[in-house]
């Protein structure tokens, strides 16, 4: 059986969006963007596990490059 993998979103119930999206724009719009690394074999899936960051530390992640 695999392994529970928790909701990378638990600010967000039903669709809703968490208020600290509601906040007004100071500044103009800029886009950002993410890479996500998925590596596979066979029916595993490789995960890393956060730690000291201050946010979720000890939950599993995929591997992601932020650029912007």
């Amino acid at each position: 059986m695999p392994p529970t993998v928790p909701t990378p979103f638990p600010h967000c119930q039903g669709g809703a969006v968490a208020a600290p999206y509601d906040l007004p724009m100071t500044e103009p719009f800029k886009l950002i963007s993410t890479v996500y690394l998925l590596l596979r074999r066979d029916d595993e899936l490789l995960l890393l596990r956060r730690a000291n960051t201050g946010y979720q530390d000890g939950r599993y992640s995929l591997v992601a490059v932020t650029a912007g």
